[in-house]
């Protein structure tokens, strides 16, 4: 139990550190916390206007389509702990900075109050609701819950605007926050993050869709419509590889059996998998090194191949294989 002064001192952290680092944990990041949190409220007195975007899936891409269309502004850095990363955001932007934007993606009950505590946020964006995280999360209701209290201090919320992640829904978001601030967007700048639908033409005449950053059950039901389309459209023969989605919980079984029917329902033929809660659907493969040569076998004109997985599969690493 953490006592009521320590917990004023490091700030309502929902749980206890990985870390294991007394010094980091109990000086150093309760002080940058207590700056950035003071600096932050400077900020806003001089006009700065802070977008906050949650949400189980689209969060960076959304991020980009922001900052590519907000002059003056600052983002946070992807691929770190937002509870690290938020008040080191903070403390970089400059004063003169006019929009700030911070992801405030949340694993833990309770993360969603911290970052408030931290950065209340004047425009809340939420890209969309589905299972990600559940094993501490628990579930949908918990998981909804959970990431709409960003809207708690918001002078405006802006929702997700379709059904289905990715570049187009980004954008239709950036122009709903567009809207809002009276600015006219201009897009024609923004790049979508790698590794997120990101569309790679293979020498072979194979198409790659490379959607390795990460996965949960709704955002793969996504891809694989994306996948089944594209291939059509190419008159191509869709393939998909799919690696173990992590951090369901008591939904793991019940979650990778519902894509392993999803894919059946698609008419996807070719389903390689990767992971111990994979091992019953598809072909299944023990290790990349045993998958990446069976991959390669549909590297012709025919298939169009989807390659997506949970994080720590690296299937980013299959991907620079695969192209290199």
């Amino acid at each position: 139990m953490i006592s009521p002064i320590l917990r004023f001192w490091t700030g309502p952290i929902p749980f206890q550190s990985t870390r294991k680092n007394p010094f980091l944990d109990l000086l150093i990041h309760p002080i940058k916390r207590h700056l950035a949190k003071f600096y932050l409220k400077f900020l806003t007195l001089n006009g700065t206007i802070v977008i906050g975007i949650t949400g189980s899936y689209g969060k960076t891409t959304t991020k980009e389509a922001l900052k590519s269309i907000l002059p003056s502004s600052v983002a946070s850095a992807a691929n770190i702990d937002p509870i690290y990363n938020i008040p080191a955001t903070i403390l970089s932007t400059p004063p003169w900075t006019k929009y700030l934007i911070l992801e405030m993606g949340i694993e833990h009950l309770g993360e969603m109050d911290f970052y408030l505590w931290l950065a209340p946020v004047d425009i809340a964006v939420i890209t969309g609701f589905g299972l990600a995280h559940t094993e501490f999360l628990k579930d949908l209701k918990t998981i909804k819950s959970e990431k709409l209290k960003i809207t708690k201090y918001a002078k405006h919320v802006v929702n997700f605007s379709s059904h289905k992640p990715g570049p187009k829904n980004a954008l239709s978001i950036a122009r709903q926050v567009a809207k809002i601030l009276e600015i006219k967007p201009d897009l024609s700048s923004f790049t979508p993050p790698p590794h997120r639908l990101q569309i790679i033409n293979h020498p072979s005449g194979a198409i790659i869709i490379d959607d390795s950053y990460n996965a949960n059950p709704t955002a793969t039901k996504f891809a694989v419509d994306y996948l089944v389309d594209l291939a059509k459209k190419k008159n191509q023969t869709p393939v998909f590889v799919f690696a173990q989605m992590n951090e369901l919980g008591s939904y793991e079984k019940s979650a990778h059996a519902a894509i392993d029917k999803y894919v059946a329902q698609k008419g996807i033929k070719n389903f390689l998998t990767l992971g111990p809660a994979t091992a019953n659907l598809g072909q299944h493969f023990k290790s990349r090194e045993t998958l990446i040569p069976a991959i390669r076998k549909f590297l012709t004109p025919n298939y169009c191949l989807l390659i997506k997985g949970s994080r720590s599969w690296h299937l980013e690493d299959v991907v620079s294989a695969l192209t290199a």
